[in-house]
């Protein structure tokens, strides 16, 4: 908008009556997109505090949503069954895995080294269960 000329004053006010009339709503939108995440491509709360970061999410909603999101889910069990999922196209495609590969690729989709580390060992140790 500062762009096309607006005054300062202009473009608080649009954005003032666009927050009040709910159309601007950075919880809500924070909520949203890690719900949609959760379902669709799971990550872990590391990544998707980047991802909110990157779309300017304010700091204390990250928080407030990332501890509401990760409140009703087990983040280890995400991890496994996005892993078992993972080994089910190795499986398929009759490749051999390897546990550091299944390591990085959890870091990446941001699950922190704690749990990581944990699906690391266990299937270094074969004591991880496809089901």
């Amino acid at each position: 908008m500062k762009n096309k000329d607006f005054s300062i004053d202009a473009i608080k006010i649009i954005f003032n009556w666009l927050e009040e009339h709910e159309y601007i709503d950075d919880e809500a939108f924070a909520i949203s997109w890690s719900q949609y995440r959760l379902t669709n491509k799971p990550i872990g709360r590391y990544r998707l505090n980047r991802e909110l970061k990157n779309k300017g999410i304010d700091s204390d909603i990250i928080n407030r949503t990332i501890k509401k999101i990760y409140s009703d889910i087990n983040e280890l069990d995400l991890a496994r069954s996005l892993v078992s999922e993972k080994l089910s196209i190795y499986e398929m495609n009759k490749k051999k895995f390897d546990p550091k590969k299944i390591y990085s690729f959890l870091i990446r989709r941001g699950f922190s080294t704690e749990i990581s580390m944990k699906i690391y060992y266990e299937l270094a140790n074969e004591e991880f269960n496809l089901n």
